[in-house]
């Protein structure tokens, strides 16, 4: 079983992967937010069933939309955090720093220990 912890940006994202013990199974990574991008995203678990990945993300107004509805469409299950709850979850964290990188692994970190507590996104008429 595996998290995809995923930093939204606006014309790109930063994605890293951990396994449910939370050991890194790949290093952080950007890509693009194209349908090429996406694929690529896609290529990196494509060797686990499906029911074993959960793609981690937070809101962040309409910038994590398209990737969303990507992965809703390909019958993946994504998490979508309130911010502010990722931000509590980590506030006991010693050393704070705020990059790309670092967010994608706390993110994939907190998809591993609330593993059994997340809820998949429900894809409505408006989103």
């Amino acid at each position: 079983m595996i998290s995809v912890g995923i930093d939204i940006s606006k014309r790109k994202s930063t994605a890293a992967i951990l396994n449910v013990q939370g050991e890194v199974i790949c290093n952080p990574f950007e890509f693009r937010h194209t349908k090429s991008g996406f694929e690529e995203l896609l290529m990196y678990v494509k060797d686990y069933p499906q029911d074993e990945v959960k793609f981690i993300m937070e809101a962040t107004g309409i910038y994590h939309l398209a990737l969303l509805e990507f992965l809703k469409s390909k019958g993946y299950f994504v998490h979508v955090a309130n911010p502010l709850l990722i931000k509590k979850f980590f506030d006991a964290e010693i050393r704070k720093g705020k990059t790309d990188r670092k967010d994608a692994l706390k993110l994939s970190l907190y998809g591993t220990e609330k593993w059994f507590k997340l809820d998949d996104h429900l894809i409505s008429e408006n989103i």
